[in-house]
């Protein structure tokens, strides 16, 4: 379910309104992403507050290395 924030940044995001297609909750090998823009090779996650555990955080930043070698 998306958050507050995942709505807000949607909207900013969503039709073009800033030049550029986003996709959103898009499946990047074994990851959902909260926002991609492929044509810019950006991935954009919004994080809540239970990323301030430092297993999660761990995790995270697994998930990122795995996404950045894919050089969507």
């Amino acid at each position: 379910m998306p958050t507050d924030a995942d709505r807000l940044l949607w909207l900013h995001l969503q039709k073009n309104k800033l030049g550029l297609p986003f996709r959103r909750q898009y499946i990047i090998a074994d990851n959902i992403v909260d926002f991609v823009c492929l044509p810019a090779r950006l991935v954009i996650e919004i994080d809540g507050g239970y990323h301030d555990d430092i297993r999660q955080q761990y995790h995270d930043l697994a998930r990122t290395n795995e996404i950045e070698k894919l050089k969507l």
